[in-house]
């Protein structure tokens, strides 16, 4: 009876489509509430069809995060319910997130692993070409980004024959985020003069600073992609911002977006990528000085930080002029310059 037992209608249900729609026009954190809302809402009901439907799409919007820990615990999730309670229909994407998921955490055995159970399923066709994510991520994480790049460019094609634009827009980003910016700046371009929201301008800013190995334009992009909670993406920006301008041999610079990037990624716990491996900064901060810096930085006293942070004055001192010896900096405003960040980082609202 897969599928055919689908319960009671729910109001919670027309809410599904929400999440995706919030969730590719960018505003990830209230794509996570909708989708946790409806989870919550329909715990002791019979609608199994939709709260594996709002798992797997609470999946994606952490995947898109950049918190792939998260984004697995959701899709293992949507797969145990789906099995359990005969939802054949989501498997297959809720099997390829994992596998992506598991494929950015470094855990190739389970990758593999869910990209066989997932080619056992019947494909759905929505977000055509999202499947091939978790190929193409383990085959990145190996350190084979042809093969990768290769893996995704087949994959944007099946999304743009079925007119999924979303889809391709996100496999072009991954595409370029492994070597091929320039080669899908054009095409992200075009792709969002159809699309809403902010996140597809974002994935062209990306790409297109990425394709220029342009500092000051990798920032703005990062900055940009951290607003909306894209912390793997705003990492990778930050850290090809770092690079860049290491080899202009502006090593104040560097350090200072290689601060951000540090930061942005703390909030990818567990994830590694070609761009975060290849960016590593020279100096690293802790995060205790990574955090007392970007508060300092937006014009918090030493008093005020040690308040939030539950700290001696002292201790956040020290922790600053650890800060500014990396930087090279000697004051708040120098700090605050050096992190383009006069009016204060910006606040990003946290997935929940």
């Amino acid at each position: 009876m897969d599928d055919q037992t689908l319960g009671p209608a729910h109001p919670a249900s027309q809410l599904v489509p929400v999440i995706f729609a919030l969730t590719d026009a960018g505003d990830l954190a209230e794509a996570a509430d909708v989708a946790e809302r409806i989870l919550t809402d329909l715990v002791d009901t019979d609608s199994t069809q939709t709260r594996v439907w709002a798992a797997a799409f609470r999946g994606r919007v952490a995947w898109l995060a950049g918190d792939a820990a998260t984004a697995r615990l959701w899709y293992a999730e949507a797969i145990a319910q789906g099995q359990i309670h005969h939802q054949i229909r989501p498997l297959f994407q809720a099997w390829g997130g994992l596998a992506a998921a598991a494929a950015l955490l470094g855990d190739f055995d389970t990758a593999e692993a869910a990209l066989v159970q997932m080619r056992t399923y019947p494909v759905m066709g929505h977000q055509a070409g999202e499947e091939r994510l978790g190929e193409a991520w383990l085959q990145a994480a190996r350190g084979h980004l042809p093969q990768a790049r290769d893996a995704l460019s087949a994959a944007a094609s099946d999304a743009r024959d079925t007119g999924q634009l979303t889809s391709e827009m996100l496999l072009l980003t991954d595409i370029a985020r492994l070597g091929g910016a320039k080669e899908v700046t054009g095409r992200l371009a075009e792709l969002n003069s159809m699309c809403d929201g902010v996140l597809a301008p974002a994935r062209v800013h990306l790409s297109a600073a990425l394709a220029a190995d342009a500092p000051e334009q990798l920032m703005a992009a990062a900055n940009e992609l951290g607003v909306m909670g894209a912390y793997l993406l705003a990492a990778e920006a930050a850290a090809s911002a770092a690079a860049a301008w290491r080899r202009a041999g502006h090593s104040r610079r560097a350090t200072a977006a290689g601060l951000l990037a540090q930061n942005f990624a703390a909030k990818c716990p567990g994830v590694r990528t070609p761009i975060l491996a290849s960016a590593e900064t020279t100096h690293t901060f802790t995060d205790r000085e990574r955090e007392i810096a970007l508060l300092a930085a937006a014009n918090l006293r030493s008093k005020e930080i040690a308040e939030a942070l539950h700290l001696s004055v002292r201790t956040v001192d020290n922790h600053l002029q650890h800060a500014y010896a990396k930087l090279g900096v000697s004051t708040r405003r120098e700090l605050a310059v050096i992190l383009n960040q006069s009016d204060g980082p910006p606040a990003p609202r946290h997935p929940r």
